[in-house]
């Protein structure tokens, strides 16, 4: 089972003249917190435009990690499964923009580690972004690029 939680919020200065407060929202799976993603509390949720696509996505992420048991979630991206995506890049022989950089493994130090799978393509753009919360599905994805 998971669940979710949101830990105090923090002040980020993006600019001298711009700071918003972000929330660390959190899924705890297996008795270890992961870190999901930050809210902006800023934001105020009075149905406008702004709140609507924020509360979507967060929306969208607690949805595909209940369904998939905490694995993964997508951020962005043309296709809702990472295994998809890879399948439809192999037939169409495309490459991503960097093949190195594609994963990137997160969370040390302030969360369980997690792994971002991230990138685009060389032949077209289709930018992804899938957060991936278990070592065994990157390890066969890996396989899968390599294949």
């Amino acid at each position: 089972m998971i669940t979710f939680i949101e830990k105090e919020s923090f002040n980020t200065n993006i600019h001298p003249d711009i700071s918003r407060r972000l929330i660390p929202v959190y899924m705890i799976k297996d008795g270890l917190e992961y870190f999901v993603m930050n809210r902006n509390a800023d934001i105020p949720d009075d149905g406008s435009l702004w709140a609507e696509q924020q509360n979507a996505v967060f929306k969208m992420a607690k949805s595909m990690l209940f369904s998939n048991g905490g694995m993964c979630f997508k951020f962005y991206g043309r296709y809702d499964s990472a295994y998809e995506m890879i399948r439809i890049m192999k037939i169409y022989e495309f490459t991503f923009t960097n093949p190195e950089g594609v994963f990137k493994r997160c969370g040390d130090g302030y969360s369980a580690a997690f792994v971002d799978f991230s990138g685009n393509f060389n032949e077209y753009s289709s930018a992804f972004h899938y957060r991936i919360y278990d070592e065994e599905m990157v390890r066969q994805l890996k396989a899968e690029i390599n294949r």
